[in-house]
């Protein structure tokens, strides 16, 4: 029940958080260095199941070398709506 918990009201609950968390740094970072980036089903509903995707990003994030991203400072980053 707690993973479903809100903060405020008028925001997302805390596993809805995690997924956008995870996502805009995992597609954000392959868009600036132009690699693929891992598909989550967003379909965890426990920490555990969280804690594993947050590992899972950080394991992704990591893996992108640093010269994926060296001098792309300039670079314009567009997200599609």
């Amino acid at each position: 029940a707690l993973t479903q918990y809100r903060l405020a009201p008028d925001m997302f609950p805390l596993t809805k958080q995690v997924f956008v968390a995870c996502d805009m740094a995992k597609n954000g970072m392959a868009r600036i260095s132009g690699l693929e980036a891992p598909k989550f089903d967003d379909s965890e509903t426990t920490f555990e199941q969280l804690r594993a995707r947050i590992q899972k990003t950080l394991e992704y994030l990591a893996s992108i070398p640093a010269n994926a991203v060296d001098g792309k400072e300039e670079n314009e980053i567009t997200f599609p709506v």
